[in-house]
């Protein structure tokens, strides 16, 4: 299955193009979606490479870390939301499933695969990024947006065993 992965952001958004099959991230890309003094061209900024990622690769579904709160930074929040619902909006318009897991079960799900053991301790970068190669059996040279895309993709979907 090719999943589109995603890590929200709306200053840095990740995105990962995910052969779950393979095991082999087909692309990557972290990128500005917008900037807070002009949310309506989000749609403009993203919605092309969302075309571009679907017709080159022929993606079947969407994964996504939920968009986390920012208790302290509403327009944060919001923004992220923003760039996350046109996301899911798009998906929905070319009928994509879209999935999305929590903060906490992306951690873990990265804790898994490095059979490190449970605890409230976030994972480091570095963590994600040997989690991805781990599953991937390569060398990941993405920042670690899009390694987060990629974990958010293959936890969203897992193998079938």
């Amino acid at each position: 299955m090719i999943v589109l992965g995603f890590d929200p952001g709306y200053a840095n958004l990740g995105i990962s193009v995910v052969d779950t099959e393979a095991k082999e991230v087909l692309e990557g890309i972290c990128m500005r979606a917008g900037v807070k003094t002009a949310p309506w061209k989000f749609s403009r900024n993203v919605v092309p490479v969302l075309e571009r990622l679907r017709d080159l690769h022929g993606v079947e579904a969407i994964g996504m870390e939920r968009p986390p709160k920012f208790p302290n930074a509403v327009a944060t929040t919001a923004l992220v939301w923003l760039t996350m619902g046109i996301i899911a909006g798009w998906a929905f318009h070319h009928k994509l499933p879209v999935k999305d897991i929590s903060v906490d079960k992306h951690k873990a799900g990265v804790r898994t695969i490095l059979g490190l053991p449970k605890t409230k301790k976030k994972p480091t970068k570095s963590q994600v990024k040997e989690a991805v190669e781990i599953y991937t059996g390569a060398k990941s040279n993405f920042v670690d947006h899009v390694d987060d895309a990629t974990m958010a993709a293959i936890l969203c979907y897992p193998l079938k065993r």
